[in-house]
């Protein structure tokens, strides 16, 4: 018999890391499923799981009821979701440059969106900011 999640959640705040895994594993399926559905990629959701992750490790003394971790956790997971989502719609596409052969400028993407976001290529409507695009 498993022990149900309110137990676990104390013996993880007790920082019995066996206990914190054994609950993240059971709603990680669960939690993967609903980030996937709201980012439209099974990648990005891996990893807003994985923040969500941190998340709980960081914050489980704030859960107020233990027995309902696993809706706490997918909680957490929609909520990282949305916010890249939201992040993502507010920062411009990053562009490719033409050639970035001599220029010390930095081409990397400044947004707070995750690595692995690719923007859909826009076409060029503007002209260069500095000399070397």
């Amino acid at each position: 018999m498993t022990d149900p999640d309110s137990e676990l959640v104390y013996d993880a705040l007790l920082e019995h890391r066996e206990a914190l895994a054994e609950l993240l594993l059971r709603h990680w399926q669960a939690a993967t499923f609903l980030a996937a559905r709201v980012l439209g990629s099974q990648d990005l959701a891996s990893d807003a799981v994985r923040e969500a992750a941190i998340a709980v490790m960081t914050d489980l003394s704030r859960l107020r009821s233990p027995d309902r971790f696993g809706a706490w956790f997918c909680g957490i997971a929609l909520n990282v979701s949305r916010r890249w989502l939201r992040q993502t719609s507010r920062s411009p596409p990053a562009r490719q440059s033409r050639s970035t052969a001599g220029c010390s400028t930095s081409h990397a993407p400044t947004s707070t969106r995750p690595s692995c976001w690719q923007p859909a290529q826009l076409p060029r409507t503007s002209q260069p900011r500095h000399s070397c695009v």
